[in-house]
């Protein structure tokens, strides 16, 4: 499979309370190394914790759906079912075309919002790598298992 065409892309990565840094980083590393720009936003601009605070670029109200070519929502301990800016602005990267993926508990969000029909079925494998795998509504990190000799 050849490598997806990532160079110059604008990806917006959503997080909040209780984010998972493994999830946050290992793709922001992927990505970047495969020439993406990245972004972070939270519901505000103040330093999101977690075990590492991070100072998101911006707030919700701030996304421009048009500006990126993607958004990553990255799983948290956060319910932001409710959250109805976050919501418009994800419905506004679907009806662009944009790419919508999720990693981990991000994909019920998803669903919550009416975006995913069904979960188990939109999994559309788009690049592999030895670190990542990016699907169609989600990148998931791919565990390496040490050799045993």
């Amino acid at each position: 499979m050849s490598e997806l065409d990532l160079e110059d892309k604008e990806l917006l990565f959503v997080i909040s309370k209780g984010f998972s840094e493994k999830e946050l980083f290992e793709p922001m590393k992927f990505l970047e190394n495969r020439g993406c720009n990245i972004t972070i936003c939270a519901e505000n601009t103040e330093p999101v914790e977690n075990k590492i605070p991070i100072l998101p670029d911006f707030s919700f109200e701030e996304i421009i759906p048009g500006k990126y070519d993607g958004i990553i929502l990255i799983s948290s301990k956060t319910n932001l079912k409710k959250n109805k800016i976050l919501k418009e602005r994800i419905e506004a990267f679907n009806n662009l075309n944009k790419l919508i993926c999720a990693i981990g508990n991000s994909v019920d969000l998803l669903a919550a919002y009416g975006i995913l029909k069904d979960k188990n079925k939109e999994n559309l494998i788009l690049n592999k790598s030895s670190e990542v795998e990016i699907f169609g509504t989600q990148i998931a990190e791919k565990l390496i298992q040490p050799q045993i000799e």
